[in-house]
């Protein structure tokens, strides 16, 4: 009984991890719906879907500051959705449920981050010196 119990445990434990995972995916970007391109899409596709939307919502193409803002996130949405489908190690994460978002440095959080950090402080001055 004490056994039966115990198998009992990891079943529920193994069904509530499904479903914790299953409802983390369903929150998610869909960045095959942000490139409009389908799930058998191969690089070529998703290059082209990309490089079309980058041209469309770049924000230097807006002239209004409340378009610009909006071009903004669109472009940074099309470009997250590149990065992650682009690369075959994170598309397959992303297609198996995983966390590709926080999936450590390489992640496509880590260059928004630096990106957006770097827009925040006002840019920095680089020199460097040789010989």
């Amino acid at each position: 009984m004490l056994l039966q119990q115990h198998q009992n445990d990891g079943e529920v434990h193994q069904l509530y991890r499904e479903a914790e995972k299953q409802q983390k995916m369903a929150k998610r970007k869909d960045y095959y719906k942000i490139l409009g391109v389908s799930q058998q899409a191969d690089i070529r596709d998703i290059k082209k879907a990309y490089k079309s939307l980058a041209k469309q919502y770049h924000p230097d193409k807006v002239h209004s500051q409340e378009d610009k803002e909006k071009a903004e996130a669109k472009f940074r949405e099309i470009a997250e959705a590149h990065e992650v489908l682009s690369d075959d190690e994170k598309r397959a994460a992303y297609d198996k449920g995983e966390d590709v978002e926080h999936s450590g440095a390489g992640g496509p959080g880590w260059g928004r981050e630096f990106h957006q950090g770097f827009q925040q402080q006002g840019g920095y001055t680089f020199s460097f010196t040789f010989g």
